[in-house]
């Protein structure tokens, strides 16, 4: 990757996108763990965590009274970036 990692997560946005910081469950195939959701936007989700599922995985992250189901689009060390199946208001969701 020729351009510093951050700078390639801002060229792919297409959505607003809120900084937040929760903890939340994430659920993939029979596991679960804890993430933290790092920002949410109207069509998907960055997250970290210590194992995250591999690219192209179908996720449900349990955040709060909130449930986002997705797909993993890219990982990348401790980070992934989701797609969500149906768009969100994220200001409802925090």
């Amino acid at each position: 990757m020729s351009r510093p990692f951050d700078q390639a997560l801002r060229d792919g946005r297409r959505d607003q996108r809120f900084p937040v910081s929760f903890a939340a469950d994430l659920f993939a195939g029979r596991g679960k763990q804890t993430v933290t959701v790092r920002d949410l936007s109207r069509n998907g989700a960055l997250l970290s965590g210590l194992t995250l599922p591999a690219e192209g995985t179908r996720v449900l992250v349990a955040l709060g009274d909130a449930k986002l189901f997705g797909k993993v689009m890219w990982k990348h060390d401790c980070y992934c970036g989701l797609a969500l199946v149906q768009p969100i208001e994220p200001l409802q969701v925090v």
